[in-house]
């Protein structure tokens, strides 16, 4: 899929098998400034890419899976505006929502927080100084890529193991560090065995 962010970047389409990035990668790179409020429960949905919430109407600008950022900065958006803006982007499919407001000038309302709970939506808080959308975009699309990069390394190996092309120890090795260092990623510690 091409991403509305980054249109010279060729996505390949999720198989059954691949790892895919979460709000809960996205929680574990502990970003300076970035705390989740609410949406423990839904922190496995998939993260695609990241969209900054600018312009109406937002399903020709975001895709389902989008971590979407969405500054306060009572120009576009107030806290209503931002609130209405969350439903409908749960509807659209984001995978979470991290808002920031200008100046730290008031705090996420309880209402938006419940809402968020009720929708199963991780919705994080960004602090305002300090921590940009920029840099967290960056460490989003980053993780993406690094791990679509594991996944077609792991398919590649798979591949050339079924059809029988040579496959010496080095390769194997090099191939069982990369599922290794992933499956670490995700908590999930494989035995040496589970590959062999």
């Amino acid at each position: 899929m091409l991403s509305a962010t980054a249109p010279f970047l060729q996505l390949t389409q999720p198989t059954e098998g691949d790892i895919m990035v979460t709000c809960r990668d996205v929680n574990n790179l502990d970003l300076d400034g970035v705390e989740l409020l609410t949406g423990e429960v839904g922190l496995d949905r998939v993260v695609s890419w990241t969209y900054f919430v600018q312009t109406k109407p937002y399903e020709e600008h975001m895709n389902p899976g989008n971590f979407a950022l969405i500054v306060v900065d009572y120009l576009r958006f107030d806290i209503e505006k931002t609130f209405e803006t969350m439903v409908e982007l749960n509807a659209l499919g984001i995978s979470g929502l991290a808002i920031s407001i200008v100046d730290d000038r008031e705090k996420i309302p309880q209402k938006m927080i419940d809402k968020a709970v009720e929708l199963k939506l991780p919705l994080f808080y960004v602090r305002w100084e300090g921590a940009t959308f920029v840099d967290i975009a960056q460490s989003i699309g980053q993780l993406i890529l690094e791990t679509n990069i594991t996944n077609k390394r792991t398919g590649d190996y798979l591949y050339n193991l079924l059809f029988g092309y040579e496959v010496n120890d080095k390769y194997i090795e090099k191939i069982y560090i990369e599922i290794y260092k992933q499956a670490n990623k995700i908590n999930k510690k494989p035995q040496y065995n589970e590959f062999y």
